[in-house]
């Protein structure tokens, strides 16, 4: 999409940018109710940062706050659901809006009914659902009820759980919401509210096994019917025990053709047949004689012909416990497979070898599966043993970085992931005598250069660089000329460094750190200037780059530092000049604004140092340590 003033929007209706947000809307309801809270989240948070960003002050507007904290509460995103139920709050309390009011209090008691069942909670989301009844609006009741209905279920409040889930099973179908309702009565199978016949499957382990025949994991399954994951395995093991089958792939064509069939039903007059039952051997009559073993054949006669051994008939339920996918029992049948299959073997030996086989062949199967074990856990920790001990000095010291050229080259950031991967960027000298940027890694053993991209015709150098994970690698700094400053940022996805394109607020502009919260969310800081310095504040979204007010204490501020923990908290410290002297300043991000914290000043020294606390204005170019770094290579030092 084009910029304000774009051709291409010239021919754009005011209200297609609704749509597409009622669009947005739609899919991340539709998410919600496909169990897929990422992608929920995605396109529900980016309805809520339009209405943040265009300063949408009605709640009923674009009506995202409920399904979004539904979202990132499945999510465990708890801080991130606080802070939209936190402004949702403060817009309803202002303007007295029934439907914020009640989503309010829907909102608050889901995010601690996620962290455990209480009462009070429960009571808070039963009176949303009620305060939505009364609104007319039914689709929101029936969905609080039905949230209500899953946690009482989880928290094993049998008859309440039943309640909540049944009215709202009754509400959907009123409102001729198939896939709701039974999402509804999905949840009162898991009660157990249905009986199975004796030998088929039960309500709950249907739904588990057809699930995993679809290709979910025991953990997908668990997150999808809102149950723990052994009660997965407990319905997934009952379900192998009762169709008689082994692995998944079984299971799936099992049950492809397990639709039963139409029976034709008896006459009247006849009964139906009884099915076979199989003959069992008649028990000895106590104190009748016991049966004769055949006497020993003398040795040397010939041996008798044996009779063909018959196939044993197969009943129709496995004897042996039916086997659960999982590292136990691969890692149990890589030891003890070979014994099982040997049992066979050991059955047609007589005499002594039929003893001495056991007992010679187990220790010698043991020692040789150590034997390969053994090797391959020690060449796979050899990498790391020697990493660790090549990486792990005593002292400040090791190899230094690889130099480039011949040209003046610095570092100005570093970042360290272990001991075997590191990170250094600063700038080289070209021939040409432009700067370019300069990346280097560390792999353990010795530090190599690592391609980047630059802005062509410019000087380009990086101050700073985090990580987030080896994957995940932010690099920020600038590129300038003469009178021209932008801001420059790269990332490290894996396999190359690229550039990522970075809003310029106007006229000079710098950046000086960078921290990397998650992948989607990551703050860069800095200046910028038309004619006096300010600081500058630049976030990632997992989309793109976008400046986020910060407020500026005097003249030549700027931002030097940056650091995170959540969503909900960062904090950027800089330096002002007040008109005499440099000051510092301290910010801090609540997940919604920056704003200014109060800090100690130092007391200043001593008499006898009087004639150092005197200092000059700083120039009226670049504030900060970027102007000393200039100043020192333009004079040498």
């Amino acid at each position: 999409m084009g910029g304000r003033g774009c051709p291409a929007n010239s021919h754009r209706r005011p209200w297609d940018r609704w749509d597409e947000l009622e669009v947005l809307r739609a899919r991340g309801v539709a998410a919600l109710f496909a169990h897929e809270p990422e992608r929920a989240a995605g396109a529900l948070g980016e309805v809520w940062e339009h209405t943040l960003r265009e300063g949408v002050a009605d709640p009923g507007a674009f009506p995202v706050a409920g399904d979004l904290v539904e979202a990132l509460v499945w999510l465990g995103r708890i801080a991130e659901a606080d802070a939209v139920t936190a402004h949702l709050r403060d817009l309803a309390e202002r303007q007295e809006h029934p439907w914020a009011l009640a989503t309010v209090s829907r909102c608050a008691a889901m995010a601690r009914l996620a962290a455990g069942y209480d009462e009070s909670s429960a009571a808070r989301l039963a009176d949303a659902a009620a305060s939505y009844g009364e609104l007319g609006l039914r689709f929101d009741r029936a969905r609080s009820l039905l949230w209500l209905g899953r946690a009482a279920r989880r928290a094993r409040k049998r008859t309440a759980a039943r309640q909540a889930l049944e009215t709202a099973g009754a509400e959907f179908d009123a409102l001729g919401s198939p896939g709701w309702a039974g999402q509804a009565r999905a949840e009162l199978d898991l009660l157990g509210a249905r009986a199975a016949a004796a030998g088929s499957l039960t309500a709950a382990e249907q739904r588990v096994a057809e699930l995993a025949a679809s290709g979910l994991s025991n953990k997908q399954i668990a997150r999808r019917l809102f149950v723990a994951v052994h009660t997965v395995e407990v319905h997934l093991a009952h379900a192998y025990a009762k169709l008689g089958v082994h692995s998944r792939a079984q299971l799936a064509s099992r049950l492809a053709s397990s639709a039963p069939p139409q029976a034709t039903p008896a006459p009247q007059d006849t009964p139906a047949p009884r099915e076979p039952t199989p003959a069992r051997r008649p028990r000895r009559p106590r104190g009748s004689p016991r049966r004769r073993r055949r006497p020993r054949q003398p040795r040397g006669s010939p041996r008798r012909p044996r009779r063909p051994r018959q196939p044993r008939p197969k009943p129709d339920q496995p004897r042996r416990k039916p086997r659960i996918e999982g590292f136990r029992y691969r890692a149990g049948r890589l030891v003890l497979g070979s014994l099982l299959d040997m049992t066979e073997t050991w059955t047609r030996l007589r005499g002594r070898a039929r003893h001495l086989a056991p007992v010679l062949t187990i220790p010698l199967l043991l020692a040789g599966t150590a034997a390969s074990i053994g090797p391959a856990a020690a060449s796979a920790a050899m990498p790391t043993a020697a990493c660790s001990a090549s990486s792990g000095p005593s002292a400040w010291g090791g190899p230094p970085p690889v130099s480039p050229g011949t040209e003046d080259n610095g570092f100005f950031g570093v970042t360290v992931l272990s001991p075997c991967d590191a990170w250094a960027v600063g700038f080289d000298q070209n021939a040409g005598g432009l700067e370019q940027t300069l990346i280097e890694n560390w792999d353990g053993t010795a530090w190599t250069v690592v391609p980047s991209p630059n802005v062509a015709g410019l000087n380009n150098q990086l101050t700073a660089v985090r990580a987030g994970s080896p994957t995940d690698i932010w690099a920020v700094g600038e590129s300038f000329a003469t009178g021209t400053d932008q801001p420059l940022i790269l990332h490290w996805g894996g396999g190359t460094w690229t550039r990522v394109a970075s809003p310029n607020p106007g006229g000079r502009a710098y950046l000086e750190a960078v921290r990397v919260v998650s992948p989607t969310d990551a703050w860069a800081v800095g200046s910028f200037a038309n004619t006096t310095f300010g600081s500058l504040i630049l976030h990632w979204n997992g989309h793109k780059w976008a400046q986020v007010a910060s407020p500026h204490p005097g003249t030549n501020s700027a931002l030097y530092g940056v650091a995170a923990t959540s969503a909900s908290n960062a904090w950027a410290v800089g330096t002002f000049f007040n008109g005499t002297t440099s000051q510092g300043f301290i910010l801090h991000w609540n997940g919604q604004k920056w704003a200014s914290k109060p800090s100690p000043i130092p007391v200043g020294p001593p008499a006898s140092h009087a004639s150092t606390q005197s200092r000059p204005a700083p120039p009226a170019g670049r504030p900060g340590r970027s102007a000393a770094i200039s100043t020192a290579r333009s004079t040498g030092h």
